[in-house]
């Protein structure tokens, strides 16, 4: 018997369930190659225009913390992440949010801002995103969802982290110039 043709409507739903659903190889990867993934991403949005940049790497965090969530089915919500991202980032402490945001002001200097700016804000960006990827990969683990994260318990692990992070991230950062060395 031929299939039902579906309609304007049930195009639409489907459309929506597909981009609401993890992609299937996401929930299959571990959550280290989830944060991974993202903090690379993360990086790539640090070397975006000033403004484009902060913003870029709010969404790609976002885009994180619903990756990581689909993996442990924690139900989320774009208010949510967007509380957490900010509690986490702001309770960071003005030294490091300064370090972020000088980055991404450094690039308005003509000639030494760009090349300042696309050397800092990259590893500030990763760290961010790591430390975030971190710190939810632990809650989740423990059973924890979106509703009770205590951004004041996850706050000397999320620097811990952003620490981690940063060393990884400049390692990331020299592996890609010995690449970029050896193409050029």
């Amino acid at each position: 018997m031929p299939a039902a043709k579906k309609t304007e409507t049930d195009v639409k739903d489907d459309a929506e369930k597909t981009a609401a659903e993890p992609a299937a190889e996401e929930t299959l990867r571990s959550p280290d190659a989830i944060v991974k993934k993202y903090m690379l991403w993360s990086m790539l949005g640090g070397l975006a225009p000033m403004m484009v940049d902060s913003l870029a790497v709010t969404a790609i965090q976002m885009k994180l913390l619903h990756a990581l969530a689909n993996r442990y089915n924690v139900k989320f919500t774009q208010n949510a992440g967007k509380s957490v991202i900010a509690s986490l980032i702001g309770g960071l402490g003005s030294g490091a949010v300064t370090r972020g945001g000088l980055s991404s002001i450094m690039k308005m200097i003509p000639i030494i801002g760009p090349v300042v700016g696309s050397v800092t804000m990259p590893i500030v960006s990763g760290a961010s995103t790591y430390a975030i990827g971190k710190v939810f990969v632990k809650h989740f683990e423990s059973g924890g969802t979106f509703l009770d994260f205590d951004p004041a318990k996850a706050k000397q692990p999320f620097e811990k982290m952003f620490k981690e992070g940063k060393n990884v991230a400049a390692r990331i950062d020299k592996t890609m110039d010995k690449i970029v060395d050896k193409i050029s």
